[in-house]
């Protein structure tokens, strides 16, 4: 079996292109993961906001039947 070195450049590229290609999209789940965790911490912070807001109207009607 004969191997050229055109071969091993090949393969080697190959390779370097695969590696490449793999940190690449690494990057890239993390990149996502991260945007992924600030709208949840957003949608979280949203969620409460409304809740309160929901409580204090709450409050209010129970204080104004009250009287």
């Amino acid at each position: 079996m004969e191997v050229n070195l055109k071969d091993i450049l090949t393969w080697g590229g190959m390779v370097i292109g695969l590696v490449a290609q793999w940190f690449h999209l690494k990057g890239r789940v993390a990149i996502l993961e991260t945007k992924q965790e600030l709208q949840k911490e957003h949608h979280e912070e949203s969620m409460s906001r409304i809740t309160r807001s929901l409580e204090r109207i709450e409050r209010k009607l129970d204080d104004k039947a009250d009287k």
